[in-house]
């Protein structure tokens, strides 16, 4: 099941077939997010499920959608199945797609498709990393790590970029220490707002009350001590689409459109010369330079989506600072 990550928002998700008047819980999970409801179904049987902005219209994610009766009914689904579990995939499209359309959805898939086997894709997701501290100021982040959403110190939570509400309903405030990316996005360091007690080159010191429990709050300094263990989630990838994908994607749309196909002769696109009588073949030179890129059948989405192909995971900065 697809859900296109594009206004109206917030997203939702509509089910059918269930029981009429029926009150269900409504579980939608993933490595990152537990989220569930209860949702009343209409007079035909009909769930509407409103997911909330974040994490939902946010990022670029599959989840497991499961769905159970309160009561549990022996009839649910038109099926005959106790319960609905179903694949909910969240991602932002290529252009504005019309759901209901079933050929505009078809398109977008294809062309997508082609992208991504092509480049690798463009999604914005989230990410855990783990590892220690190296007595620095900074922690290295892999290639297009873009926010801090999460961070654990010592298996303690002590900060949480979005505020959720807890069991009372009340606002969960987990802000020990800001975090944040640098400005050249390469490492996580502390906001300049937090006020240090010492230079970095002193040692750790600790302030503990009466328990041998970790103290959360303490002073110390640099900000990730040497042999204490972090565990960050981030986000990462794409935020925003780039142009010229999305040129590539209108123009992949109306080749598709006017032709009912994508691409052309691989040979044809790369034959700079020809010539009969026992035949002389010449190919341009990118022929043995795409690594099995081959082509979409137009040399300017070629040249546009050869510059994209491994970027996202190219190591462009250094593993330790």
């Amino acid at each position: 099941m697809r859900v296109y990550r594009q206004p109206p928002f917030p997203l939702s998700v509509e089910i059918t077939g269930g029981n009429a008047n029926t009150n269900y819980d409504v579980a939608v999970l993933n490595n990152h997010t537990e989220w569930g409801t209860t949702v009343t179904s209409d007079a035909l049987g009909t769930l509407n499920i409103e997911l909330p902005n974040y994490p939902f219209a946010y990022y670029d994610e599959t989840y497991a959608l499961t769905i159970q009766t309160e009561n549990a009914l022996p009839f649910i689904w038109n099926d005959g199945r106790t319960d609905f579990v179903e694949d909910l995939e969240v991602y932002r499209p290529l252009w504005q797609v019309d759901p209901d359309d079933p050929e505009d959805v078809a398109k977008e898939a294809l062309i997508r498709a082609v992208i991504d086997a092509i480049t690798g894709g463009f999604y914005y997701t989230r990410e855990y990393i783990e590892g220690q501290g190296l007595g620095t100021d900074f922690y290295p982040t892999p290639a297009y790590t873009r926010d801090v959403l999460e961070a654990w110190e010592n298996n303690v939570h002590v900060f949480k970029k979005y505020i959720e509400l807890d069991d009372q309903g009340e606002p969960e405030f987990v802000n020990y220490y800001p975090y944040q990316m640098t400005k050249d996005l390469t490492a996580i360091t502390i906001g300049h707002n937090f006020e240090r007690v010492s230079v970095a080159s002193k040692p750790v010191r600790f302030h503990r009350g009466n328990s041998d429990s970790y103290e959360t709050h303490h002073y110390r300094s640099p900000f990730f001590p040497d042999g204490f263990y972090y565990n960050f989630l981030l986000a990462n990838g794409w935020v925003t689409i780039p142009d010229d994908i999305k040129l590539v994607a209108e123009l992949l749309k109306k080749q598709y459109e006017d032709e009912g196909t994508i691409g052309g002769s691989e040979m044809d696109d790369y034959i700079t010369e020809y010539s009969t009588d026992q035949f002389k073949l010449v190919m341009d030179s990118r022929a043995g330079e795409n690594k099995g890129f081959g082509s979409t059948g137009n040399k300017a989405i070629d040249v546009i989506l050869q510059k994209y192909i491994n970027k996202a995971t190219h190591i462009d900065r250094l593993g330790v600072l």
